[in-house]
Formats: C-alpha cells, sequence, structure tokens
C-alpha cells in the first residue's frame, strides 16, 4: 500500500494541545482525491498531513486507540511531537 497524504484542511488544529483532530469518514487522501469508507486503508501505518500551500509536511504514526463513553479514537503522533487524533466511531 503507498503513503497515504491527507490535506492539513481537513483536520481542525488546537494549539493549546498542538494536536490535529479529524473523523475518519471525512478525510480524503489528496493525491486521488479519494474518500475512504474506513480509515487509514494502509491498516493504521504511517500517514502524511500535508499543507498545499506551503508545501509544508508532517509524517505520523501510530501510538494507541482510545475508547471513550462516546467514541473510539486512534492518537498518531509526528517526529516533533505534534499529535492528530482520529475519530474512528461515533457510539
Amino acid at each position: 500500500m503507498n503513503d497515504i497524504t491527507y490535506d492539513i484542511y481537513s483536520f481542525q488544529w488546537d494549539s493549546d494541545s498542538k494536536t490535529f483532530y479529524g473523523d475518519a469518514w471525512n478525510l480524503v487522501e489528496v493525491e486521488h482525491g479519494t474518500y475512504y469508507q474506513v480509515a487509514f486503508p494502509n491498516g493504521k501505518q504511517q500517514f502524511f498531513i500535508k499543507n498545499y500551500h506551503t508545501n509544508e509536511f508532517r509524517r505520523f504514526r501510530f501510538l494507541k486507540e482510545i475508547e471513550t463513553e462516546y467514541t473510539f479514537e486512534w492518537l498518531f503522533e509526528s517526529e516533533d511531537g505534534i499529535k492528530c487524533m482520529i475519530c474512528v466511531e461515533v457510539k
């Protein structure tokens, strides 16, 4: 499976926690314009978030699954400590 690249505008940014937030069902893989029915068709492997205005990107790798009363989420982190929380399921 090729690397997956998502547009930075698919995410909400929280500067206090230095975390991107996104809903799996709303992410678009930019290179191919593909909406995925399941999050991360590459099996929770690394993915990239790219800002196409600045041409900068970050690579994120899976850390852990987090389950709350209302959601099931996957937490990823970049090499420089930026987090990315993906809501996979709303209960």
